[in-house]
């Protein structure tokens, strides 16, 4: 039976797709994800999670390779994850009190040939939290490296409306 391998170091997704399958293995892709000036937000999405996958199956050809990107997009400009605590701060204020969309695109790949994609979009709602509330979970988000996560399920209320 061949290997289904995730082309992820997200400690989130492992968590979540080992509750699903235990036959999951994990690789670190060979890509970097990008933001790409001249593609929408949902065009990034799908280039990171096709090259993820790609990279893994140059090496695992036989194998199904997933590759998963998760894009914020508010107004039409894609968020890119933050670099550093003041980065955060910015992030997170402008998303606070908006709508905007949450962008999931996965990918698989086997062969080094693209067999299936689809992306998932959500229109998210936040609350208007306070900076000072805001702060309190700037070092925690670090401390994680799970800052999409951290930023929607402590505190920031939000609601899915697709």
């Amino acid at each position: 039976m061949n290997d289904l391998i995730f082309a992820s170091t997200s400690p989130r997704r492992k968590e979540l797709l080992l509750q699903i399958s235990k036959r999951f293995k994990f690789r670190s892709p060979d890509f970097q994800e990008k933001k790409i000036n001249d593609m929408s937000s949902l065009e990034i999405s799908k280039f990171n999670s096709e090259n993820k996958a790609m990279s893994i199956s140059k090496i695992l050809r036989s194998d199904f390779i997933f590759g998963a990107d998760t894009v914020i997009s508010i107004n039409n400009e894609t968020i890119e994850k933050p670099i550093n605590d003041d980065d955060a701060m910015k992030i997170l204020l402008k998303l606070r009190n908006s709508f905007h969309e949450v962008i999931t695109n996965i990918s698989v790949v086997k062969n080094e040939k693209l067999i299936f994609s689809e992306k998932k979009i959500s229109l998210v709602k936040t609350t208007n939290i306070s900076a000072d509330k805001i702060k309190e979970y700037i070092v925690p988000i670090f401390r994680k490296k799970s800052f999409f996560r951290v930023f929607y399920l402590v505190n920031f209320n939000y609601s899915l409306i697709s």
